[in-house]
């Protein structure tokens, strides 16, 4: 399993206190959303407990934000989201009153619409969150959205090492979708394996030279004047910034 498995595994029984009641709130949030919500609880909880370790200075809540930054980024990148509108907050707490739930809908994209179109927002509950559950309802919208932007690129569910690795890389969220798209041109779903990659646990050698064009060719896109060098030079950067 490695070092990189062995820590998210171990994630559940490491969590500090506040960590454990932060992924309460959430799961309760997540009760009328079936798989999807199971999904979330368990994405907040790695996020937690990976960020906890790459992020020793940050509280709790600012991890956490961090992640929700990195995906609502991507949303907007791919036109799930506008700017300025339909914060994660807000999709979580209209999923919260809402009568549907996502298996209703051909995709996870069509009830986000839903969401944004006929739900209403009740803003009184909302202004008196507390941050805490500011946090909590944020990370679970923004889950949301990252289902639907994996669907989009038709990828297998991003889960929360690659969104962390990114973040503890500072790689700009756009260029993390350059990435997964070009990842998914050389056929390649799993977004795992570039969280694998970079932890130098990559499958076999086909699918680590596989992910490795994928990111140079992720970067070189979204940077167009770095040298051939310099991109090399900015993968070794990400995989030192990312290891244990």
């Amino acid at each position: 399993m490695g070092i990189f498995g062995s820590i998210v595994s171990g994630i559940g029984s490491a969590l500090s206190s506040v960590g454990h009641a932060i992924c309460s709130g959430i799961s309760h949030i997540c009760g009328g959303l079936g798989k999807l919500g199971s999904g979330i609880s368990s994405f907040a909880e790695k996020a937690i407990g990976i960020g906890e370790k790459f992020f020793p200075h940050l509280e709790t809540l600012e991890v956490l934000k961090l992640a929700v930054h990195i995906i609502v980024t991507i949303a907007e990148a791919l036109g799930l989201k506008e700017k300025e509108k339909d914060s994660p907050e807000e999709i979580a707490m209209k999923a919260e009153e809402a009568d549907k739930k996502p298996e209703d809908f051909e995709s996870t994209e069509a009830y986000i619409k839903y969401l944004q179109n006929e739900i209403q927002l009740d803003k009184e509950k909302m202004e008196k969150l507390t941050p805490e559950e500011k946090t909590e309802y944020a990370v679970v919208g923004s889950a949301i959205y990252l289902k639907a932007a994996a669907e989009k690129l038709g990828v297998e569910p991003i889960d929360a090492p690659i969104i962390m690795d990114f973040a503890k890389a500072g790689i700009d969220p756009k260029e993390m979708v350059s990435i997964i798209k070009e990842l998914k041109n050389n056929g390649i779903t799993d977004t795992k394996s570039i969280s694998d990659y970079l932890h130098g646990h990559a499958q076999d050698l086909n699918t680590s030279e596989k992910v490795e064009k994928s990111i140079f060719d992720g970067i070189k896109n979204m940077n167009p004047d770095m040298s051939k060098k310099d991109v090399y030079d900015k993968i070794s950067d990400i995989e030192n910034a990312v290891g244990y």
